[in-house]
């Protein structure tokens, strides 16, 4: 795949203004760089993935790139809330799902363009982008303190 070896580190969640968000930590090279991103920001960039699927796999035969990433994804969405959920436990899980999500996903993708555009990343042509794993527990918003 596109990440070959890479993988994603979280400091998993935050809850801003009544949404969660998730600290993404990318290696390029000798630098790290971190995006807080939200489960708005995850469902696009699925959506980018299957997107870019659909025009590969008709290329391929009808072969898709992501089929971990896709079942990866369902889970994701299986566990989903019909309603916004700032439950420390659920964040967690989620994280964990997503985390899971993002590993299939830069294992099977052919290139890391697709993260670095997630990520907000512009690499020096030559750079390759590669991530770091450690899943943490979730940050609470109230009174800006841990919460476990």
């Amino acid at each position: 795949g596109g990440g070959g070896g890479a993988s994603w580190r979280w400091r998993t969640e935050r809850c801003w203004r009544g949404h969660a968000e998730f600290l993404v930590v990318a290696k390029i090279g000798s630098c790290r760089v971190g995006r807080w991103r939200s489960f708005s920001d995850f469902k696009r960039l699925a959506q980018t993935l299957w997107d870019v699927d659909d025009r590969l796999s008709r290329i391929a035969g009808g072969v898709s790139l992501f089929v971990n990433a896709q079942r990866s994804w369902a889970c994701v969405r299986r566990r989903q809330h019909c309603f916004r959920n700032l439950d420390v436990d659920y964040l967690t899980i989620k994280a964990f799902l997503l985390e899971r999500f993002l590993h299939d996903a830069l294992y099977e993708a052919p290139t890391a363009e697709v993260f670095n555009e997630f990520l907000d990343i512009r690499p020096a042509p030559a750079a390759q982008v590669s991530f770091a794993s450690s899943p943490s527990l979730p940050r609470s918003a109230v009174s800006g303190s841990l919460s476990r």
